[in-house]
């Protein structure tokens, strides 16, 4: 089932179901001087956005869970999940320029061994 998974998962990766088009007004661009354009921010001109959902990282890892999810009792899932969920928001530090880390040993650990 792993390596079905995988190759479902790998091959859907570059499918992108849309969920949202719409069209956004092109952005007036600044004057066109030497200094703004080094230093300057630079502003995407974008005439549409699309909202998708990816089949192979989304929709399938999910299909996947639904279906573990009935394989399971579900007070073990809510303890495991709040044990997590407690254990990473107390070691999860903020990092300037890196953003938010937990140290790379701990949540192994912590995520739990069932057979199914």
């Amino acid at each position: 089932m792993g390596v079905v998974f995988f190759l479902f998962s790998l091959l859907g990766s570059s499918i992108n179901i849309p969920i949202i088009k719409r069209k956004v007004p092109v952005a007036i661009k600044p004057e066109l001087s030497i200094i703004p354009a080094l230093f300057g921010p630079h502003i995407p001109t974008v005439e549409k956005q699309i909202l998708a959902i990816n089949l192979g990282e989304a929709i399938i890892p999910l299909l996947l869970c639904l279906y573990l999810f009935t394989k399971i009792l579900l007070i073990e899932t809510i303890v495991s999940t709040t044990v997590i969920i407690i254990v990473a928001k107390l070691l999860s530090r903020p990092i300037r320029g890196i953003g938010i880390v937990l140290p790379a040993f701990i949540p192994p650990p912590l995520f739990p061994q069932h057979r199914l």
